[in-house]
């Protein structure tokens, strides 16, 4: 069955905003990367405060290492000890018309037994 030229776009649409949505995931790590540049010699001066002279060329990179740990470690504290992708699943869920009268027919269904 082909689609109307409306759901057409609209699945067009939707698939862009998908895309642009798992890049901008990769855009924060970039992001940082720059705001690191930018930072780094206001950074290297408050090492220096500290007794400790680094040069941006070591800075810049532990910077965006350590950006990619804590990064890494929110998602693993919000996929094991919050859940967030069920939690999300079920939100969506309960957002989708459709789904929720699956259920509803399920459960009356289920209740006739």
């Amino acid at each position: 069955m082909k689609e109307t030229p409306k759901k057409e776009v609209r699945n067009f649409l939707v698939l862009q905003k998908f895309r642009f949505d798992i890049a901008l995931t990769f855009m924060i790590f970039l992001n940082f990367i720059l705001l690191s540049f930018a930072a780094s010699t206001d950074i290297q001066e408050m090492l220096k405060s500290f007794g400790l002279d680094i040069g941006k060329q070591k800075i810049i990179p532990v910077m965006i290492l350590l950006c990619i740990i804590f990064t890494w470690i929110i998602g693993y504290i919000l996929d094991v000890k919050v859940e967030y992708s069920q939690e999300f699943q079920l939100q969506a869920t309960k957002r989708n018309p459709i789904i929720m009268k699956i259920l509803e027919n399920t459960k009356k269904l289920l209740n006739k037994r």
